[in-house]
């Protein structure tokens, strides 16, 4: 038996399946954005960028599609 005593302020970062995001994003309106983000949990705060910006939907193809994961600072 081990026992570990840890002290600190623990920072835990969630795995995001990417291609996971990206098959629910593909073919979808940018206007569900928030709406289909709000059923991922690991997800704190997202913001989408669809160029050209007169484009109203994310592209079917999920190769096409680029997920940026960013950790904020502390």
């Amino acid at each position: 038996k081990i026992d570990v005593l840890v002290e600190g302020n623990p920072r835990i970062i969630w795995n995001i399946d990417h291609d996971q995001l990206k098959r629910l994003l593909a073919g979808k309106n940018k206007d569900e954005f928030n709406s289909l983000l709000k059923g991922l949990p690991s997800i704190q705060k997202a913001s989408r960028d669809v160029f050209p910006t007169w484009v109203s939907s994310f592209p079917d193809d999920m190769s096409h599609i680029t997920v940026k994961e960013t950790i904020p600072n502390r």
